[in-house]
Parts: structure tokens; sequence; C-alpha cells
């Protein structure tokens, strides 16, 4: 044995501190990601959208179409899901005009109303 060599018991009691410091620097970053959660969107406009996008805020690539090929119409809600963050949500109605509501918040599970003024006041962004 060499005098830098540590005992099996020393060795062991490092490691377990070791995993306990990574471990309590570790989990405040797995829960400051939590979820998914659900996110509920309801379309009580007079409009059907056709498109809706998720992003995360600053993130200049917007995300698949979470409708797929449906389309949400007036009166009827979809589910999607999503972690706890701010997002960029992008509708594209059914002529085409494009809204960005800039800065929606899930924080757990979530539900947005698309109003027709929601509609007309977010096409300027």
């Amino acid at each position: 044995m060499t005098k830098y060599s540590m005992n099996p018991i020393v060795r062991m009691k490092a490691m377990i501190a070791l995993m306990l410091l990574l471990t309590s620097i570790l989990a405040p970053m797995v829960h400051a990601q939590s979820g998914p959660y659900s996110v509920r969107i309801e379309n009580v406009s007079s409009f059907a959208i056709r498109e809706v996008h998720m992003s995360w805020v600053g993130d200049n690539d917007w995300r698949a179409d979470l409708l797929g090929r449906s389309t949400l119409n007036p009166g009827y809600a979809f589910t999607a899901t999503a972690y706890t963050g701010l997002y960029d949500l992008k509708l594209v109605d059914e002529d085409g005009d494009v809204c960005v509501v800039p800065r929606v918040a899930v924080n757990g599970p979530t539900s947005w109303r698309i109003t027709n003024s929601w509609l007309l006041n977010c096409e300027h962004y």
C-alpha cells in the first residue's frame, strides 16, 4: 500500500459524500424544469384556428403545429403538454392571419381561451 492510497471504508465515505453533493446541486435544476403539464386551449372566437405553435421565449424557431392536420373550430378545445416556463404562442386563423401572443406562462396545468379580441389585438405583433 502506498502512502497516498485510501482504505476502502474512507474511499466509500468519500464516494457517498460526492454523490450527496452532486445530488444537492442537480436536484434544483431538475425541479426548475417541472412538468409536463396539460395546456388546454379553447377557441371561443368566431374564427377557426388552423395552426397553433408554442416556442420558448427568445427561441427563433417555432415548434411543429400542435394541431397537426386538425383545425380548432369555434367552440372546441384541445390539450397539449408543456414544461414550466415562458412561451410565445403563434396562432394562424382560417384567413391566414397570424397572431403571436408573447410571454405566456406555464406554471402548472394551464388553460387559455382564444377570443375575438385576443386575436384582433395580437395581429400586429
